[in-house]
């Protein structure tokens, strides 16, 4: 989860809202993203089919207007988290 702590920082500093959603209770949400310093700037609960994501973790880079820029699916290895912070 290190690397989904850092990339919440630096959207931060490139001032990248973040959103984090998860099918559990916002009280579990909130503790599990916490334990791995996942500080997201809203977190959503929302069953993942309803938003069509099919597997965890999946992370969607939205334009402005909320369209679809990019889509990473599953734990990525060195060079896509790499590739997943430059789009910010």
């Amino acid at each position: 989860m290190a690397f989904y702590g850092h990339l919440v920082k630096q959207a931060e500093i490139r001032g990248v809202q973040t959103v984090a959603i998860l099918p559990q209770p916002l009280v579990e949400s909130k503790a599990y993203l916490a334990e791995g310093a996942i500080t997201a700037n809203l977190v959503l609960r929302s069953q993942l089919s309803s938003i069509d994501v099919s597997s965890t973790p999946t992370l969607v880079l939205l334009d402005p207007n909320g369209k679809v820029i990019r889509t990473w699916i599953g734990q990525l290895p060195p060079e896509k988290e790499m590739e997943v912070e430059n789009q910010l």
